[in-house]
């Protein structure tokens, strides 16, 4: 807890310092990549499909990548994005053998 108006003013005025770096920036547009935006919508859409694609540059992949390289560490969430990604990967070819399955079953 912050006993003086001191010190807060300081955690304050470093957190609005860190803010304009700009350094470990992630809004949501860094989603709306080519070929996976909705032209209704103009935004990203989030699917399995998406995120699966080889052309799909993951933004926090990238920041994580960078905060690594600055000394932080984030290997357990870097791990866990990992994992995820790989995973996400998975189920799409999952998901396509079925549907090869499927189509096969119905010939």
């Amino acid at each position: 807890m912050v006993k003086n108006n001191s010190t807060l003013l300081y955690i304050v005025k470093n957190n609005k310092d860190v803010a304009k770096s700009n350094k470990y920036h992630y809004p949501s547009t860094l989603l709306d990549q080519p070929y996976f935006v909705v032209p209704a919508t103009g935004k990203a859409d989030l699917t399995l499909g998406m995120l699966s694609n080889d052309k799909f540059v993951s933004p926090a992949l990238k920041l994580l990548k960078t905060m690594r390289a600055d000394g932080h560490d984030v290997s357990g969430v870097f791990d866990e994005v990992q994992a995820l990604h790989c995973l996400i990967k998975q189920q799409m070819v999952w998901v396509e053998q079925i549907r090869n399955i499927t189509l096969n079953a119905m010939r």
